[in-house]
């Protein structure tokens, strides 16, 4: 027995000697150079995908720092659903660097945030390449696997975004690298040894894993499957009540423990975010208010628009690894622990009636590690001149995919606020003389970023979208449904208080009333010196805007073909519109 242990740790060894000396190599020649490219990509996506990127994360963070910003209701204490980890250390503390060193202009509070990400989405790719190479002991597998991330349309368009998903997208491959890989056996002693190099290896695993669940608590779907596949591999009871008590559990508490420290000091009083999500998302099954779809859609569009191009390749290594070599490979094992992990991570999603693309975000390093094994066995089976067509193909219609949702579609909000940053504030004057005073966005709710993208303390107003039991005063239409039916109206009553009623008067609600709900404002004073709309909604507002002397200022092209498909709108373009005040 103890010569089976010396074998069985002199692999270990061995294999932990070569992935460092291959590790340091790849950190030397390449480290610097993905996160340079992932800068470079945060840089040049300029286009708008989903309210969150914003509002549930840099806007939150403002809030923090600065002083003022908008907390969606998401954040307020009648609903606590999201924690404040994720804000706070990747942008709150950015945030507060450049406000102590006084360089927290306008411009680098809007793309710091973006530039943390592209940082962490090129750690990420690193990771991808050490989990491949881990995984097969074969640098020419890893760079495919590289490969394919770096070339994935939806890698370029989604990774560097400032979503929870982003982060969540690195943080999983970083823990399953450091996770044991499911071909690994033990002896009886290494099972029930937790000081082992295993076992320490699990622990770094576990606290990038729980780091993972606390920024995203969705992320736990995915770590159950992880950890029931870890009980079958550690053979003995002795060896799981071990990993359990001595590692799993501390880990939890330590997460737990961290987690309701930050958002004790966000929310000013005691609450577990992740019980508060469970319960809104799959208790009372509110997650529909964003919209449903059907139990089927990740594997008919979720996935298979993500994976896009690759998906091909992708199937190919299903059906070599499930049809041509069974079991005759070391690695089948391996493959197929990654194929069940990401069906049974799908699976669970799949229950929630709300559905989005970036959900599954963090499933596809798992995905392009598998199509590097693919190419690479591709490349055995065919001319070298077929296999650089597939990969010219595959570059070739990534990129165009990619460059156009990137930097065309849903163009128009990242450059409206560019726009209002640009104009003059009262302390100033731009070369037409406009003051930016006070800006209203006549459009659905969270079309744009917010003052994460300004960085100046004005007015600023937009119409309201939120679940009805969450705001004051209590109306039988929410402003956003009003708007929609008939803009005109809608904005007749909102600046001059047509039906003149009293209920709808905000003053009479007090701080703590506007920590507990969103106070929609249904009746404002004064004209704001800005407007911004789309063009559907210009054409219909449009006696309102030439009656009080509004003035088209700017118009940005916004998108070829609808983008939200819980929408019948399409929007080709957005405009400013300025009156003095």
């Amino acid at each position: 027995m103890k010569k089976r242990r010396k074998t069985s740790n002199q692999n270990n060894n061995n294999d932990k000697t070569y992935l460092n000396i291959m590790k340091g190599k790849f950190y030397n020649n390449y480290l610097f150079k993905l996160i340079l490219f992932r800068i470079m990509n945060a840089l040049i996506v300029d286009t708008y995908f989903n309210p969150d990127e914003f509002w549930q994360g840099p806007e939150v963070a403002h809030n923090m720092v600065f002083g003022y910003g908008h907390l969606s209701w998401e954040w307020k204490l009648n609903a606590k659903l999201r924690g404040a980890t994720h804000p706070l250390l990747l942008f709150a503390i950015p945030y507060k660097f450049l406000q102590i060193l006084g360089i927290d202009t306008p411009l680098l509070v809007a793309i710091t945030p973006r530039i943390v990400q592209g940082i962490i989405a090129g750690i990420g790719d690193a990771y991808i390449y050490l989990y491949a190479l881990k995984i097969f002991k074969n640098e020419d597998i890893a760079y495919l696997a590289l490969f394919c991330s770096i070339f994935s349309w939806f890698h370029f368009y989604c990774l560097i975004r400032t979503f929870s998903n982003s982060i969540e997208t690195v943080l999983t491959i970083i823990s399953l690298y450091y996770w044991p890989l499911i071909t690994t056996s033990l002896s009886k002693e290494e099972d029930e040894d937790t000081n082992g190099v295993l076992s320490s290896s699990r622990m770094y695993g576990l606290f990038w894993c729980g780091t993972c669940v606390t920024m995203r608590p969705t992320s736990a779907v995915l770590w159950l499957y992880v950890g029931l596949c870890e009980i079958y591999r550690v053979k003995t009871w002795k060896g799981r009540f071990n990993m359990l008590f001595y590692e799993l559990i501390p880990a939890i508490f330590f997460w737990l423990f961290t987690s309701l420290l930050i958002d004790r000091w966000f929310y000013g009083e005691w609450t577990v975010v992740l019980f508060n999500f469970f319960e809104f998302n799959f208790v009372k099954g509110l997650d529909k208010l964003y919209g449903t779809h059907p139990f089927y859609w990740y594997f008919t569009e979720g996935f298979t628009a993500n994976v896009a191009f690759f998906l091909p390749i992708y199937f190919y290594s299903v059906y070599n690894v499930y049809f041509v070599l069974h079991n005759k490979s070391k690695y089948t094992f391996e493959m197929k622990y990654l194929y069940g992990l990401t069906m049974f991570t799908m699976c669970i999603f799949s229950f929630g009636g709300h559905k989005e693309f970036r959900f599954i975000l963090p499933l596809l390093p798992i995905v392009f590690i598998q199509c590097g094994y693919a190419l690479f066995e591709i490349k055995q089976k065919i001319s070298e001149r077929s296999y650089k067509y597939i990969l010219s193909f595959l570059i070739l219609t990534n990129i165009l995919l990619g460059t156009y949702v990137s930097v065309y579609h849903q163009s128009s909000p990242t450059k409206i606020m560019k726009f209002l940053r640009n104009e003059a504030t009262e302390n100033g004057g731009n070369d037409d003389g406009r003051v930016l005073k006070s800006v209203h966005f006549l459009m659905p709710c969270h079309s744009t970023p917010y003052y994460s993208h300004l960085h100046q303390d004005i007015p600023m107003w937009f119409i309201d979208c939120s679940p009805p039991y969450m705001v004051k005063p209590e109306t039988e239409t929410q402003q956003i449904k009003y708007f929609d039916e008939n803009p005109l109206a809608f904005v007749n009553d909102l600046y001059f208080n047509n039906k003149n009623d009293a209920k709808l008067v905000t003053k009479q609600y007090n701080k703590k009333d506007h920590d507990q709900y969103i106070i929609v404002k249904w009746y404002h004073e004064q004209l704001p010196s800005h407007i911004v709309t789309f063009d559907t909604y210009e054409k219909r507002i449009m006696p309102f805007l030439t009656k009080h002397g509004y003035e088209k200022k700017k118009e940005i092209f916004h998108s070829h073909i609808k983008g939200d498909a819980d929408s019948n709108e399409h929007f080709q373009y957005a405009s400013v519109w300025y009156r003095e005040i």
